[in-house]
């Protein structure tokens, strides 16, 4: 059974024994046409050297030879012109039968998908899931997700209270003033005058002490 089935696959429709018919016929014409330019083209060639030879006669023959063979090829050509056009014909109508079979496949899945949904029950989908939304609107109501006033207060007093921080820290300085050290040269000289008043005292004392003495 499975060698008929393959069979019967791959035997040729009408359609296409028919297509396969016109595409010969063209390749035959093309042939034919290739021939009757190259014969064309001999016969030229002959005629301008026998022209060149002095046979007039016969130049004048090839040259008609030459005159047939263009009658024939342009009644080759229209010939050709007509299988190519038939043969597009042919595959643009198939191409619109597929184009046509691919949108009622097409058509009839939608309606299948179609058939499988209730506008009823859509409308009811839709009523539901509204309600389900209001539903959980007031869950989060009762749960506290908003702001009370008393919230909305406290946040007001804190922002107030960070704007004056921040204002506080702008007006203040940044950095500290540096502390003044005494300069090495002055310290010297203070030492050096201190020194010299209590040397000075020192032997205004021992003078006193040695005439009291004697």
């Amino acid at each position: 059974m499975g060698g008929s089935k393959s069979k019967a696959k791959n035997e040729l429709t009408a359609h296409d024994r028919a297509m396969l018919d016109l595409q010969n016929q063209r390749d035959q014409l093309k042939q034919y046409r290739d021939k009757l330019e190259t014969v064309m083209t001999k016969e030229m060639e002959m005629a301008r050297e026998l022209v060149a030879a002095g046979k007039k006669k016969q130049a004048l023959l090839c040259l008609k030879k030459k005159r047939f063979q263009e009658t024939s090829l342009e009644r080759a050509e229209g010939m050709l012109f007509n299988i190519e056009e038939l043969i597009n014909s042919v595959e643009f109508a198939q191409m619109q039968k597929e184009t046509f079979d691919r949108l009622k496949e097409g058509r009839d899945a939608l309606q299948e998908i179609q058939s499988e949904m209730d506008l009823n029950e859509i409308d009811q989908i839709m009523a539901d899931t509204k309600e389900a939304m209001a539903y959980q609107d007031q869950i989060s109501e009762r749960l506290g997700t908003q702001l009370t006033e008393v919230d909305e207060e406290a946040i007001a007093a804190e922002l107030a209270e960070l704007m004056a921080s921040d204002l506080e820290a702008i007006s203040a300085p940044t950095d500290a003033l540096p502390e003044k050290t005494p300069e090495p040269a002055a310290t010297n000289v203070v030492a050096a005058a201190v020194a010299s008043s209590s040397s000075s005292a020192s032997s205004s004392s021992n003078g006193r002490v040695a005439v009291a003495a004697e």
